[in-house]
């Protein structure tokens, strides 16, 4: 069996194994069950294509929905009502994350406006130290920075 054959016929299997759902009584067996006789298939016909494999077989979508058939009808529905839960609770916690980002967003960008560009500075006055005039005169009148008493 050629390269590419192998490689279809690994498609051919995942996209049959990808429509069964994942709960089917003995899945794993039937998968090796249907990778044997595609094996003995291309055994007896070394020059066929993926094409007369499908022609002899038929689609992945009438293989896994022939499975699918034969299925009880509350295990189907309990597949469907677990993917159903499954999407919910994801499209939950998305939205949750979402929320908690524009949170933390919100209070960087505050943090950001408010606190970040807030600046503290020391003077540390010596008796050689040199002012210009007009701090000299509020210096020697006692007013603070604002110009109060």
């Amino acid at each position: 069996m050629n390269h590419k054959l192998q490689k279809d016929v690994k498609r051919y299997l995942r996209t049959i194994s990808k429509q069964i759902p994942k709960d089917y009584p003995n899945k794993s067996t039937l998968m090796d069950m249907l990778y044997r006789n595609l094996d003995e298939y291309l055994t007896e016909h070394p020059e066929s294509t993926l094409d007369s494999m499908i022609e002899e077989f038929g689609s992945p979508t009438k293989i896994a929905a022939s499975f699918i058939e034969e299925m009880p009808e509350n295990t189907i529905v309990e597949t469907f009502q677990k993917k159903h839960r499954l999407y919910f609770t994801l499209s939950i916690a998305c939205f949750l994350c979402f929320i908690i980002f524009v949170f933390i967003l919100k209070y960087v960008y505050n943090w950001y406006q408010n606190d970040a560009l807030i600046a503290e500075e020391t003077l540390y006055v010596t008796d050689d130290t040199e002012f210009p005039t007009e701090w000299k005169e509020k210096f020697e009148k006692g007013e603070d920075s604002d110009g109060q008493q």
